[in-house]
């Protein structure tokens, strides 16, 4: 059976109406999957008003017109969560339980504890998911700019074995719509995988507010860059991860020069930020183990700093990990 014939008459619904949540409403909508993106009213408004442009890397663009609302009204098969960690719980209650009791939900967010939250709200078909090798930026409301020179990639999860048959549908899923897509073996290697090189990548750029580039060349920065890499990878094995540093560090030396992390542009922009759900989130687990972070500390300590220097920022600002 074809791919087509298999989701040609699929439903699925996006929480989040910015950069990944548009890039992957537009993908969708061009295989004729029917989509709704669920978001804020004042988000929503524009959105209904111009549809979505996806502009890539690969040269080609064009409109999407997938359906906006600004809360879940039916029940789809996939519900793809692609909002920020800082505005994630409060996003959650425009989607109704009831709706996705037979839901499979993927987030694809940054950080830890969301899968938990999830799992307490929704039950257990919430999964374990993550998006990597995407630099994607809304640059209005509607205007998707995917500009990284390699195809994305998702990884997904479950930790329950009567959801593997829903794992592997949604992977089957991802891969039509245009997304090469990985089943792993566990939520925690799906979740560390990419918060490992994730939180060296954004502390660094971040605190330094320069591209990866000047980072790895920079003796001071790439000091910090491959000590933040070992102290998390510390503490992802300790959570059951096997891992290899020094291949975690191998890939990010793989990965653009002009690479800047969004925390990064948040911080310099004085927006709110994932700084908790990153660093925050691994300093908190390497607690639980007795696992000191020095340099991950320091690493956060100098973006508080920078942070402060921003008009009207406190450091209860910061948004805590969830």
């Amino acid at each position: 059976m074809e791919p087509k014939d298999i989701f040609g008459d699929s439903k699925i619904a996006i929480l989040g109406t910015g950069a990944i949540g548009g890039y992957l409403a537009a993908l969708a909508w061009k295989k004729a999957i029917q989509t709704t993106c669920v978001g804020r009213e004042e988000s929503v408004a524009k959105l209904k008003e111009r549809g979505l442009y996806l502009v890539t890397s690969f040269g080609d663009g064009f409109n999407a017109f997938p359906k906006f609302d600004n809360g879940l009204r039916f029940a789809p098969d996939f519900l793809f969560i692609a909002t920020k960690a800082t505005g994630f719980v409060s996003a959650l209650d425009r989607i109704p339980p009831d709706l996705v009791s037979n839901t499979v939900i993927v987030p694809l967010l940054n950080g830890l504890d969301h899968v938990e939250i999830l799992k307490n709200r929704f039950g257990r078909q919430a999964i374990a998911g993550v998006i990597g090798g995407i630099e994607v930026q809304q640059l209005e409301p509607g205007y998707v700019l995917h500009s990284s020179k390699i195809k994305p990639h998702i990884e997904v999860a479950s930790d329950d074995a009567s959801m593997r048959e829903n794992v592997l549908r949604v992977a089957q899923f991802l891969s039509y719509v245009g997304i090469d897509t990985s089943v792993l073996n566990s939520e925690n290697e799906v979740l560390w995988g990419k918060l490992v090189r994730l939180n060296a990548i954004a502390l660094t750029t971040a605190a330094s507010q320069n591209n990866l580039g000047y980072v790895r060349k920079d003796p001071f920065w790439r000091f910090y860059l491959e000590g933040a890499v070992y102290e998390a990878s510390a503490v992802a094995m300790r959570e059951g991860c096997e891992f290899r540093p020094q291949r975690v560090i191998e890939t990010i030396d793989d990965l653009p020069d002009k690479t800047m992390s969004s925390l990064a542009k948040d911080v310099a922009a004085g927006r709110p930020n994932e700084l908790e759900a990153l660093a925050g989130a691994i300093i908190k687990r390497g607690r639980k183990y007795g696992i000191d972070c020095p340099m991950i500390k320091s690493l956060e300590e100098m973006i508080i700093v920078r942070m402060s220097a921003t008009r009207n920022f406190k450091r209860q600002d910061v948004t805590p990990a969830v």
